[in-house]
């Protein structure tokens, strides 16, 4: 048996995921020696492009199976914080045919993005490289934070942009404001336009918005942007 450290580097904005494993065996084991596993995973087509600037995206949790002679199975998971850069697994297989299969869930447990590769684990350092499938729309909304004050003629506003990074179709809209925001101003604090929208794979949309009073409310507010079954996402805008 094989014990193998899975440190898995995530970026959801960037849509790549890289495992490491470093395998290690008993150290009473005179046969066998510390070996360097390398399993990189990124995605195909478009979103292996990278994103740039904070965001937030419905992204949730990675999964990890492992199969190895066709028999054994282990499954593994772990949540991803949104500022999460690495996801580490602890894996114990036997060298020969091994299987590796991830899945990308987001917030409502919707598969974003699969991959599997089946690979024979010698004592030679590999590695294996896996093309990350996307295999449905990925809400991702940029800043996750809007605090850039845009001046108009007759009002000013604050803007983020709505982005697709999956490879169908996103339809979303402006769920709700969250209760201890909207106890700001009961009838709502902002105008948001649009309120919702449809984008293609690979697009984003502006979502402007603008004050309902001239006053300024006193705590930043968060708003919900929902895309349905492919999740939600909280933004933030600060007062102006």
């Amino acid at each position: 048996m094989t014990r193998h450290r899975s440190d898995a580097p995530w970026s959801s904005a960037a849509c790549l995921l890289v495992i490491v494993i470093t395998s290690c065996v008993s150290a009473t084991d005179a046969s066998t020696r510390l070996q360097r596993v390398a399993l990189n995973l990124s995605p195909t087509g478009a979103s292996a492009a990278g994103f740039s600037g904070p965001y937030v995206s419905v992204v949730d949790s990675v999964d990890l199976t492992v199969t190895t002679g066709g028999v054994g199975v282990q499954r593994f998971g772990k949540r991803l914080a949104r500022r999460d850069s690495v996801v580490t697994f602890t894996v114990t297989v036997e060298r020969g045919q091994n299987e590796f299969s991830t899945r990308v869930l987001s917030t409502v447990g919707t598969m974003l993005y699969s991959a599997a590769q089946s690979v024979n684990i010698t004592e030679s350092t590999f590695a294996v490289n896996v093309p990350l499938i996307a295999v449905g729309p990925l809400l991702l909304v940029a800043p996750d934070t809007a605090k850039v004050i845009t001046p108009n003629s007759d009002f000013l506003s604050k803007t983020v942009m709505i982005h697709n990074r999956g490879s169908a179709p996103l339809t979303w809209s402006v769920k709700d404001t969250l209760p201890a925001s909207a106890a700001q101003c009961p009838s709502g604090c902002i105008r948001f336009a649009p309120t919702s929208g449809t984008l293609a794979a690979k697009t984003a949309a502006a979502l402007t918005m603008t004050k309902k009073f001239e006053t300024a409310f006193a705590q930043p507010i968060t708003f919900v942007i929902t895309a349905g079954a492919n999740g939600e996402v909280p933004v933030v805008i600060t007062p102006f």
